[in-house]
């Protein structure tokens, strides 16, 4: 999968933009509405970062952004288009960070995507110290285990049904 995404790198943005940025529209909307949005002291790291685009969306707020993913042709766009950020080279599965490094700790439609999804929803848990923001494709194969599998690790807030994806707020 990871070869998929290098394959992909140019035309990544072109063809997920628009959906991406509805979706983190929602999020932002309900962060607000739910009085949870972050402030510039808090850090966030973005799995399954891609091109950086789900990063970037937040430097609105101020605070200090990592991504993670492991297509290394999608985190050379991620870095040149966003100086603001750091960015990783890293499988969701082995988060090189320590326990409760990041306030907030967000996947944007990636979970469907990772080898093993319960190590990597784990090591998000892990990074987390406050809160995380998950969403996954409702027609992935695997969504039914993923949604056992995060109900079974995380405290969820609330889950919202988008357009493509199952989005939910959870606590560590």
């Amino acid at each position: 999968m990871d070869n998929y995404y290098d394959e992909i790198s140019e035309g990544y943005e072109e063809l997920h933009r628009d959906e991406q940025l509805k979706k983190l529209s929602f999020i932002k909307h309900k962060l607000e509405e739910y009085d949870l949005l972050f402030t510039p002291e808090d850090s966030l790291l973005d799995v399954g970062c891609g091109s950086g685009l789900t990063t970037r969306f937040w430097e609105f707020i101020g605070c200090k952004r990592t991504g993670l993913d492991p297509a290394r042709k999608l985190l050379e766009k991620a870095r040149s288009k966003d100086l603001g950020s750091h960015y990783d080279l890293a499988a969701a599965e082995n988060i090189p960070f320590p326990n409760s490094s990041f306030d907030v700790v967000i996947s944007v439609t990636a979970i469907q995507n990772f080898h093993d999804v319960e190590k990597g929803l784990l090591e998000m848990k892990r990074v987390a110290r406050d809160f995380l923001i998950l969403t996954f494709l409702k027609r992935a194969e695997n969504r039914k285990v993923i949604a056992n599998l995060i109900k079974k690790h995380f405290r969820i807030l609330n889950c919202f049904e988008e357009d493509k994806d199952y989005i939910l707020f959870c606590r560590p």
